[in-house]
C-alpha cells in the first residue's frame, strides 16, 4: 500500500478519534447541567470515549506503516484492493456525524424539570441504543480485525527469527 494512502487513512483516523474526544467532552460538561438522566448520559460518553480509544490505538498502531522504508505486507496488500482503509474512515466518519447529531440533542435536554428530561432522554436512549451503538461496535470490531491481522503478520515474521535466538 502505498505510504499516501495510508498516510490519508491515519490522518482520517487522527480526525475521528479527536472528534470522538471533544464530543465527549462536550457531553460531560452538559451531563453536570442536566438533572433526571445525567447517569445514562455519562454511560454514554465512556461509550464515545472507549470508541475514541481504540481509533486512537489504531491510528498509532497504523503510524509505521506510513513510512516508505516498510515494504508493503500481504495484509496492507488486500487491504489496498478490497479499499479497507477507506471503508474503515468511512464508516469512522458515519460514526462521528451520529455523534455530533445526538451530541447536539444532548445538548439541548437542559431543563428545569427533571421529569421531563428523563422522560425526553428515553427515547434518545432508545435511538442511541438501537442506531449509534451498533455503528460503534462495527467500526470497533473492523479495527481490530485490521490490527489482528497486521500485528499476526509481522509476529509470523518474526518467528523463524526468535526460535534461533532460543537456540542459542
Amino acid at each position: 500500500m502505498d505510504p499516501l494512502s495510508i498516510a490519508a487513512s491515519i490522518v482520517a483516523l487522527f480526525t475521528a478519534c479527536d472528534a470522538a474526544y471533544r464530543a465527549t467532552r462536550t457531553i460531560r460538561k452538559t451531563v453536570k447541567k442536566i438533572k433526571g438522566a445525567s447517569n445514562d448520559i455519562d454511560k454514554f460518553a465512556d461509550d464515545i470515549e472507549t470508541y475514541a480509544v481504540v481509533i486512537g490505538t489504531a491510528q498509532t498502531a497504523l503510524e509505521p506503516y506510513h513510512s516508505s522504508d516498510l515494504r508493503e505486507t500481504r495484509v496492507l496488500s488486500y487491504l489496498r484492493r478490497v479499499r479497507g482503509f477507506d471503508l474503515l474512515v468511512k464508516q469512522s466518519e458515519i460514526v462521528n456525524a451520529d455523534i455530533d447529531r445526538y451530541m447536539r440533542k444532548i445538548c439541548n435536554l437542559r431543563g428545569k424539570y427533571p421529569l421531563i428530561v428523563g422522560y425526553k432522554w428515553k427515547f434518545q436512549k432508545k435511538e442511541i441504543d438501537d442506531i449509534l451503538k451498533p455503528a460503534m461496535d462495527r467500526a470497533t470490531c473492523y479495527l481490530q480485525i485490521v490490527m489482528s491481522g497486521l500485528t499476526l503478520e509481522a509476529t509470523f515474521k518474526q518467528a523463524p527469527s526468535a526460535a534461533a535466538d532460543r537456540k542459542m
